[in-house]
């Protein structure tokens, strides 16, 4: 999450009042601490922590864009396509992600969200600015994106699609 820390730093450069709060918990909590305490930020980025998932769904609810910043470790770990930003897409949260591993088979740049190229804070700043400064564009994304899980992600229609290829000859 340092790329989304760095990324705030350049929002709040720019004048833009928000409040960036990164759930979850992990071996970076002690670099994010020192990053936020350099960078000035501990008014704007709060790092929560580990919490239950209705507290999750409780803060997505809140939530005006969610952003997943994801990228590939340098031993090639990464995230898959994680559950969090089904999640947030389902709950008509806009949101910005990286371009990496299974995310882009859900976000289609422009129109089930927006796009960044892992590890550029720049770009993550760009994007998230974008939708704070546009209702319009939130609520089209919001509205994509929940299309998109349902038809994409519906257990009936998927079990469905399984018993169909299954029962094949």
């Amino acid at each position: 999450f340092e790329f989304l820390v760095r990324a705030c730093a350049l929002l709040r450069d720019q004048g833009r009042k928000f409040r960036c709060q990164i759930v979850g918990e992990g071996e970076e909590r002690g670099r994010l601490e020192a990053l936020i305490a350099d960078l000035r930020l501990q008014e704007a980025v709060e790092l929560v922590g580990a919490l239950p998932h209705d507290e999750v769904v409780k803060r997505l609810d809140a939530a005006t864009v969610f952003v997943m910043p994801s990228v590939i470790a340098s031993d090639g770990d990464r995230d898959g396509l994680p559950n969090v930003l089904l999640e947030a897409l389902a709950m008509e949260v806009p949101s910005v992600a990286s371009n990496v591993s299974a995310i882009p088979e859900l976000i289609r740049d422009g129109e089930t969200g927006l796009l960044v190229p892992p590890r550029d804070e720049r770009m993550l700043a760009a994007r998230i600015g974008e939708l704070l400064d546009s209702p319009a564009l939130r609520q089209k994304l919001a509205a994509n994106g929940r299309r998109e899980v349902e038809q994409r992600f519906d257990v009936d229609r998927n079990a469905g699609e399984l018993v169909r290829l299954f029962t094949r000859r």
